[in-house]
């Protein structure tokens, strides 16, 4: 019916689902035309593709500048996801622990 926001969830879900053989590049294209549109969750799906190499290339760069975006916007899935990967990266020594 034309919402521009129904059409995210769907590109997203199709993602997510992420079944093999699939070219997702098309749904790429499509998400970050939302993210440029202010979708938080286009930014959060492209992350999530870049994350994983779904439609891209893995990038490590773009799933945290997309998860950044979306964290800084208010999500709070966003925000957990930038603190995983923070947390895998950060050596195992007290000295940078964040407890």
């Amino acid at each position: 019916m034309g919402s521009t926001e129904a059409a995210v969830r769907l590109v997203a879900a199709s993602l997510y689902e992420n079944e093999f053989g699939i070219d997702y590049s098309r749904s790429v294209k499509d998400l970050m035309n939302a993210s440029d549109n202010g979708s938080v969750l286009a930014q959060v799906a492209l992350a999530y593709c870049y994350e994983n190499g779904i439609g891209t290339e893995v990038s490590k760069p773009e799933t945290l500048q997309y998860y950044r975006m979306a964290a800084q916007r208010g999500s709070q899935y966003a925000y957990r996801e930038l603190q995983r990967l923070y947390d895998e990266i950060r050596p195992a020594d007290p000295e940078f622990s964040m407890n």
